[in-house]
């Protein structure tokens, strides 16, 4: 064999473990993944609970909205499935579950220790509560996490001072919730199951929350409010 074909084969071989190499990473939940890298891995993780969600939640976007939140604790109000709890977690938050629902929170727990990232045992407190009360204690958390929560709260203004509490001074309370469009069917939510950003932003302002900003462009399907204590 020639000195060239024996270097064409070997540049070869070197490409193919790399792709393999490339692969297992991009399937692995490791503290070194991208946001890319974590909800991938949060949808095989999750089995079918949160098959496409990827596609239009773009946590990515949210998370930047968030800033650093490395130590941060970080109620996750509405967890459901644990979408958002396990990339906090996986991004070095101390995250606080919030659901009325103890079946969910049975299966972020369950989902949580099996992984291998230790994070997923130490980063996250689970909290069953009562459907108007989130149960933080005061200034207890840096931040408030509510994603599509809006349609199940019966009176917003009292739980959203009840956050506020549960604010530490300067804390960010984050809002992601569904536009008053037409919606793909795989995600459509009853209009009156939706909020205005508008009267979500009255709310806030009327309840002393301060650099409140509306992003309603960057989703496709949901806005993204922030505001300061």
């Amino acid at each position: 064999m020639t000195t060239f074909k024996i270097l064409l084969l070997s540049s070869f071989c070197f490409l193919i473990s790399c792709g393999l190499d490339n692969s297992k990473k991009s399937n692995s939940f490791n503290s070194n993944s991208t946001i890319k890298d974590v909800t991938l891995s949060v949808e095989a993780i999750t089995g079918d609970k949160e098959k496409g969600r990827d596609g239009w939640q773009k946590p990515g976007l949210i998370l930047d909205k968030m800033g650093n939140i490395q130590g941060q604790k970080i109620a996750d109000i509405g967890a459901y499935y644990g979408y958002f709890t396990l990339i906090l977690a996986h991004k070095g938050a101390n995250v606080v579950a919030v659901d009325i629902d103890a079946d969910m929170l049975s299966f972020i727990r369950e989902t949580a220790s099996k992984q291998s990232n230790p994070a997923f045992k130490e980063n996250i407190d689970y909290r069953l509560v009562k459907p108007e009360n989130p149960s933080l204690r005061p200034e207890e958390v840096d931040q408030v996490l509510l994603v599509n929560m809006l349609g199940y709260l019966s009176n917003h203004q009292e739980y959203f001072l009840k956050l506020k509490n549960g604010l530490k001074p300067g804390g960010q309370f984050n809002i992601v919730d569904f536009k008053m469009k037409r919606l793909p069917s795989n995600v459509d939510i009853p209009k009156n199951e939706r909020m205005y950003a508008d009267k979500v932003e009255d709310i806030l302002y009327e309840l002393g929350f301060t650099d409140i900003v509306v992003d309603d462009t960057s989703l496709d399907y949901q806005y993204i409010i922030t505001a300061k204590k």
